[in-house]
């Protein structure tokens, strides 16, 4: 049967017995909305509502209290007395400096419980003195301005309001803190600007000529429903929804047969809020809920703010007006500005850590290389290969670290591929401690089954795959508290490359599993940073790849990465420079840590170089001025004096003596010209044997 939905005229007519104080309080909305249009300033805003309030009520005394998020406190923004509009001299200033720490007085009451106070006669409800205060009223009007504040208004005498004079107060508030809550809607405000203008002329005129005016002000009442930017719906006294304005149907996704003879419960995904804004209704003629989440036809949902607002109809029959404000926009400009921020934290932190971090990755590669040197059983040595392995891992990400804050920088090394196979096995080497040694220690048993098909190489660094690798098979680990089975796949599919880490333990809910790629997001207990599936996210987008993750609690998870098949060549990734001959070199090394200087002393001299090593940026000036040198290894970062300052004073001898400049923020000045600097050659923390013996052949070639 097909609905019909009648004509919105006939239910504003009877709210003729308003009309004064709506007249009032339309004017008192108009003027807001104009003044929103020239005031940019959240406190400029509040000074203007103020004087309008004052001008346009007649109330003695308003002001706004605005809640502080940094003191958790509300404080007086903006105040005014109708003394001041009098010119009364020698009245009393306001103080502007009052402050209302939590749980102070009715402004607190107000502000957390969101429900307005009149307080017709102070002799009959107390009202709390504020120590410092200007002001004592003998009626006060304390409103909600929705979450940022509370509006007091005041007068010297009793008053008695009316409950359609609390109704519109209300209202009133409720448009004062959406209007301070957001510059959003500013624009909005100031298209329907001359709609309300209209209406308020023509109720106007309606007083005086109701029945010669009454078809004009009803087209104008429509225009302002089919034009204002909220959804709005009414509602008939059987509950039924009956007409929609053109933002209602385009918020919901629907057509006007959809909602036609249906109750609004109809439209919420949780049935029982319909019911809560119901029961809030029956306290008062207003009820709002905020971020509900509404249905539309196709099932997915938008989240909304929604009010309800009580009318009466021409036989006196409740019924209601369904006015929803969308939060599309407002949640993603939300959510894009909380990633901003992780992403900067993130940043900032990477800066602290690089040049120690480097320091130890240093350390320990070198030292693992000088052993490795006198090592004839092949399997310490392999472990040893591993320990080496780890650290350029680590090294990589040391340098991605560096490069964070800056999303147009390219690392040099995306141009590198990897191969699945090589990258699997050593993911599996390195992480068997883990999986299998930990793990049999506390009685847990870990299998891992590898079907691997021989496929292309793929286009990403192979320390980022071992990286990504390494925290799904520590994520899996850790879902299985009792043992299991960690497997690992990969095949190729069209132009990728697939593989798929799976295993049998807890898995995830669908809560977690929407939130797993967040930032921070972590189910693990406070040692975890929560970023290892955002930064893996992170790194396969970089190399137009994509992951994602299936999981059943109980069951286990799998997670899927799907990378594009490289058209390079293969390459080794840590070539081997061959050994050359060289004569023996006086070279002075300076690092203040020690065991910096210590690694290079025992790398020097098994090279055949005669080293003299300081930690003392002055102690080395003091070298460079007293004894000859071939060569000048410095650090950058040293307290007083700084690798510059060594370089510039190898520099300043006559011979010219060259310099590298060891440190471990390479990243930064791989694309800058350092000579100017006194600098001949970059090496990056943690450096190779080979790397350090090249470097110094191709600045002291043997003559």
């Amino acid at each position: 049967m097909e609905q019909n939905i009648e004509h919105p005229g006939a239910d504003f007519l009877d709210l003729s017995r308003q009309e004064a104080e709506e007249i009032q309080a339309m004017q008192i909305i108009l003027r807001m909305a104009d003044a929103v249009t020239q005031h940019i300033s959240q406190k400029k805003i509040c000074k203007c509502i103020i004087d309008i309030l004052i001008e346009d009520t007649d109330f003695e005394n308003a002001s706004i209290l605005l809640y502080d998020t940094k003191k958790d406190c509300l404080r007086l923004t903006a105040a005014k007395g109708f003394s001041e509009i009098l010119e009364i001299p020698h009245k009393q200033p306001y103080r502007m400096d009052l402050v209302f720490e939590r749980d102070e007085g009715i402004a607190w009451k107000v502000f957390e419980s969101h429900i307005p106070m009149f307080i017709e006669n102070s002799a009959e409800e107390s009202i709390p003195v504020k120590p410092g205060s200007k002001i004592h009223p003998c009626s006060l009007i304390c409103l909600p301005l929705w979450c940022i504040g509370v509006l007091n208004l005041s007068s010297s005498t009793p008053r008695a309001f009316s409950p359609y004079k609390k109704h519109d107060l209300a209202i009133l508030a409720n448009v004062i803190g959406r209007l301070l809550q957001t510059t959003e809607l500013h624009e909005k405000l100031n298209t329907s600007h001359l709609h309300l203008q209209q209406i308020v002329e023509a109720k106007t005129r309606e007083l005086h000529h109701v029945k010669k005016e009454l078809g004009d002000a009803i087209a104008y009442l429509e225009s302002v429903i089919k034009n204002a930017p909220q959804g709005i719906c009414l509602i008939n006294p059987s509950d039924d929804m009956r007409h929609a304005n053109p933002s209602f149907l385009s918020i919901l996704g629907c057509t006007p047969d959809y909602i036609a003879g249906y109750s609004p419960e109809k439209l919420f995904q949780d049935k029982t809020d319909y019911a809560n804004l119901s029961n809030l209704l029956l306290t008062g003629g207003l009820a709002r809920l905020t971020d509900i989440d509404l249905l539309r036809p196709d099932g997915t949902t938008v989240p909304v703010d929604i009010f309800l607002h009580s009318l009466k109809n021409p036989k006196g029959e409740n019924q209601g007006m369904l006015v929803v404000h969308d939060l599309t926009n407002q949640k993603i400009a939300m959510e894009k500005q909380i990633h901003i921020e992780k992403l900067r934290a993130l940043g900032s932190m990477a800066g602290e850590i690089v040049h120690e971090f480097n320091n130890f990755l240093t350390t320990i590669l070198g030292n693992a290389q000088l052993l490795a040197i006198g090592i004839k059983d092949q399997g310490a040595l392999r472990k040893i290969r591993n320990i080496e392995t780890a650290v350029n891992n680590g090294a990589f990400t040391v340098r991605r670290l560096q490069t964070f804050t800056d999303f147009c920088q390219k690392l040099e090394a995306k141009s590198q591929i990897s191969n699945i196979i090589g990258v699997v096995t050593d993911v599996i080497d390195l992480t068997k401690p883990k999986w299998k040694d930990e793990c049999e220690k506390n009685g847990i048993f870990i299998n891992t089954k590898l079907k691997l098909q021989d496929t292309r190489p793929v286009s990403m660094h192979p320390s980022e795959l071992r990286e990504i690798l390494t925290h799904l098979v520590f994520n899996s680990v850790d879902s299985m508290p009792e043992g299991g089975t960690i497997t690992i796949r990969s095949y190729e599919k069209d132009s990728n490359v697939v593989l798929q880490i799976e295993d049998n333990g807890i898995g995830m809910s669908k809560d977690i599993k929407k939130r797993v790629f967040d930032p921070y997001f972590t189910t693990k207990d406070v040692s975890s940073s929560g970023l290892g599936l955002s930064v893996s996210l992170g790194l396969i987008a970089q190399a137009g790849g994509t992951i994602s993750a299936d999981s059943k609690e109980g069951e286990g998870t799998t997670f899927t990465i799907s990378l594009p098949i490289s058209g390079m060549q293969e390459v080794s990734e840590a070539p081997t420079v061959e050994r050359s001959e060289t004569q023996c070199l006086k070279i002075l090394a300076v690092d203040d840590e020690k065991p910096i200087v210590d690694l290079l002393e025992t790398m020097l001299e098994g090279l055949g170089h005669k080293i003299i090593g300081v930690t003392d940026g002055q102690q080395a000036m003091d070298y460079i001025d007293k004894e000859d040198f071939d060569l000048v290894i410095t650090d950058l970062g040293m307290p007083v004096i700084s690798g510059w300052d060594v370089a510039a004073k190898a520099k300043s001898k006559k011979t010219g003596l060259p310099v590298v400049l060891i440190t471990g923020w390479g990243a930064e000045f791989e694309s800058t010209d350092l000579t100017k600097t006194g600098v001949d050659a970059l090496l990056n923390k943690p450096f190779k044997l080979d790397e350090l013996r090249k470097i110094i052949l191709e600045q002291c070639p043997k003559k």
